[in-house]
């Protein structure tokens, strides 16, 4: 599933699987089509990994993907920034 922004600064809130059951190995990619960073959060009890903790995304055209790897937690890979 590719998700898009264009406009304003948003967030992406990863849910628990009791919301939605995703699969280990689902991704999720998100680009940046616009000028404001797309910000990926998580509900409570869902845990996201990434290189030097950082959970945006870095510029205009970046684009991140997050993949379960657990039931809960998510790695996130791709162009990100704090």
């Amino acid at each position: 599933k590719l998700i898009t922004f264009t406009g304003a600064a948003a967030t992406v809130t990863i849910p628990t699987n009791a919301s939605v059951a995703f699969a280990v190995g689902d991704q999720i990619n998100i680009a940046q089509l616009g000028t404001a960073q797309i910000t990926i959060g998580t509900a409570s009890g869902v845990t996201l990994q990434s290189n030097g903790s950082k959970t945006k995304t870095a510029s205009q055209y970046a684009v991140v993907t997050c993949v379960q790897y657990t039931a809960n937690t998510w790695l996130l890979l791709g162009n990100t920034s704090t």
